[in-house]
């Protein structure tokens, strides 16, 4: 009887061992699953706060009021009127229109900036003809009177300056080795038949005359003349400008 009694408590020992055992594996096993999940959430939490997700939620949102920004502009446009009464008014019909009319003209010499009369008409050349003409023209010009044997040249340059009523012809003479008396003749008309006063080159044998009292919107002929004696004078040839 007592070795039953015995075998009996043993029984129940190693059953109540065997259950505390499972009680502790049950506990340890649920203790590591919530553990688990709380690191889920934990991580969760985390990439909600991520900077980056929070910059673009940031941009979207002043995206968002920059678009309604411009909206309300545009309904504040639908307010303008414009009072067309402004355009009947007697000052505004009084304005006029002070567009100046720019003629066009026909380029000059090639090279501006070179020097006149520095060298030869065949090495420097210089637009002597139709410079400012609008139309062909083939003036007809008195023959040059008493050539010299110097190899003397009168050249006609480009006018420059050219108003309404004014101009300043230029004229330049080369090879001359005294120093002669130059003008110009100019007219309206192939025939020229004004002259200015006479006057001296200088040391480059360049010169220039102001002209006045000119026609507005006038084509005008003229050319270059030089007296190397009493006996001898050049001609250039004859260059066409119009007034403005």
């Amino acid at each position: 009887m007592e070795l039953n009694k015995i075998k009996k408590n043993k029984s129940l020992f190693l059953i109540a061992t065997t259950l505390c055992i499972f009680l502790i594996g049950l506990v340890v096993f649920f203790s590591n699953q919530m553990k688990a999940q709380a690191d889920n959430h934990a991580v969760s939490g985390e990439e909600s706060r991520d900077p980056a997700s929070s910059t673009l939620s940031t941009k979207n949102s002043d995206q968002f009021m920059l678009d309604k920004q411009f909206l309300e502009s545009l309904s504040l446009l639908n307010q303008i009127k414009i009072d067309s009464s402004f355009f009947m008014n007697k000052g505004f019909k009084n304005f006029k229109d002070n567009t100046v009319d720019i003629v066009p003209v026909e380029p000059g010499r090639p090279n501006p900036f070179a020097p006149v009369g520095k060298a030869s008409p065949q090495s420097f050349p210089i637009v002597r003809s139709k410079a400012f003409s609008t139309t062909p023209t083939t003036p007809k010009i008195p023959a040059t009177t008493n050539t010299p044997t110097e190899a003397v040249t009168v050249i006609t340059n480009s006018p420059s300056k050219i108003w309404t009523k004014t101009v300043d012809l230029s004229g330049s003479i080369i090879n001359t080795k005294t120093s002669p008396s130059v003008y110009f003749e100019y007219g309206p008309t192939a025939e020229l038949g004004s002259v200015t006063p006479e006057t001296k080159p200088k040391k480059d044998g360049s010169f220039i005359m102001n002209i006045r009292a000119l026609t507005t919107k006038t084509m005008y002929f003229y050319r270059a003349a030089a007296k190397i004696n009493d006996t001898q004078t050049l001609y250039g040839e004859v260059v066409t400008f119009s007034t403005k």
